[in-house]
Formats: C-alpha cells, structure tokens, sequence
C-alpha cells in the first residue's frame, strides 16, 4: 500500500506520478466516493484504442446514491464529440472520476501544493492528442455535504469560491501559455472588483442571466470578459 501525507495536490501528484512509473498503457480514473456503470471501463478501452483522452458523462447522486439528474454533461454540451484543449479554458468537465488516459506519453507531473482545481491543472497541462466524450457509460457522482466540489447549484459563495479557484488556476498556468496569462490577468481584475459589495450584487445577477443550465466546474465563478460588452459597469 503507497502512503503519503501533505496536501491533496501533493497527494494527487504523488499518486499520478506512481502511476505513470508503473509501465501501464492505459489509466481508468476513479474516485472513491462514487461508483460507475458496468460499462465503463469496457468502452473507456475501447475509445482509448484510438483516444488519448477519453471523458465520460455523469448521472448526479444524493448521499444515498440516489439519482436526482442523469447526463448532466451529456445534456448541456452533446451525448458524443471530440474536443480540444480550449474547451476547458474556462471551466472544467474532466476529472479523475469520469475520465480514463494513455499514459504512454505522460511526462513527469508537477501540480502546485496549494492548488484546489487540482484535476482541472492537470487534464489542461499534462493531456496532449485526441479526446472525446461520450455519454455511453457513466460515473454516479454523489453530492453531499463533505463533498465541497459540487455541480448543479449556484450562489453567491459558489461563485466567490469558483472565481477564486479561476484565479489560482490560471496563475499556475499563466507561466506557460500567454493565453493563460490574459485570463489570470482578467481573473484578478474580477476579483479586486467584486470585493466592493455593491460592485458583486449587479456582477451576481449576470452571472445568473448569462451562466448557462447545467453549469460545469468553476463555470459560475465568471470573469467580467466573458458577460456580453457593457452589461456590467467595469469601473
């Protein structure tokens, strides 16, 4: 049995740097608080086969286990397609719980202590090739009160946590990718602002106008840039 101690994006870099040394080709990725269709892993293969990425859909759960939506991904963005690495600029829809990979390609991982959005850092850094989702098999993702990550619901601390999350996640990736450092930059500006009260009741009320159903990971915690111009007064 592996152990070791620090943070959870120390233990997460720990755990995929073992992984990566063990010589497997493929990874189906888990998580221990949800369970899968039968499925999964079966088609997460057969997709890998021509994939370096495969992605699958989400049923949510109560802490029962009880489903209270199917296809959460599947029915905002598409049952199947193909996607590229801009898909998740600004949110997140992989992580280790309904994702598998090659890891033949995989270089050595090194995920900032501090992080939060570990697995969104991770897929936007270390993935490179082909991806694609399917809606075919499914992870039943349990929301419950210890489980802070969740999807489906939006308020004013879900979206001061998302934006602060955005804003830690594109510093870490602002010193490799110019169109990350745009997007820290945008992400800091959004947030000296929202820390005038009046300033984040207006800000508020468009995130709810223009955050789409089905919000996905760190969606509602939005940037000023991506409102439509002049909806909101920057200064």
């Amino acid at each position: 049995m592996l152990t070791c101690s620090g943070t959870p994006a120390s233990i997460r870099e720990f755990g995929l740097n073992y992984l990566r040394s063990t010589g497997y080709e493929y990874a189906v990725f888990g998580d221990t608080d949800d369970t899968f269709s039968e499925n999964r892993v079966e088609s997460s293969l057969d997709l890998l086969e021509g994939k370096n990425l495969v992605v699958n859909d989400i049923d949510l759960t109560d802490a029962e286990g009880e489903k209270t939506r199917v296809s959460y991904i599947g029915n905002r963005l598409g049952e199947s397609f193909d996607f590229t690495l801009s898909a998740l600029e600004n949110y997140n829809f992989v992580g280790l719980g309904n994702s598998s990979m090659r890891l033949s390609d995989l270089e050595t991982i090194k995920i900032p202590p501090d992080l939060l959005a570990v697995d969104w850092f991770f897929f936007t850094k270390y993935w490179s090739g082909e991806a694609s989702f399917t809606s075919e098999a499914k992870t039943y993702y349990r929301q419950y009160g210890e489980n802070t990550v969740g999807l489906g619901s939006v308020s004013e601390e879900s979206v001061l946590r998302s934006l602060n999350v955005k804003l830690k996640h594109y510093e870490a990736l602002s010193v490799f990718s110019d169109v990350f450092r745009s997007k820290f930059e945008n992400a800091r500006d959004t947030m000296k602002k929202v820390r005038y009260r009046e300033f984040f009741e207006e800000y508020y009320k468009q995130v709810i106008r223009f955050l789409p159903q089905n919000p996905l990971w760190w969606e509602d915690g939005m940037v000023i840039e991506e409102f439509n111009e002049n909806t909101i007064d920057p200064k």
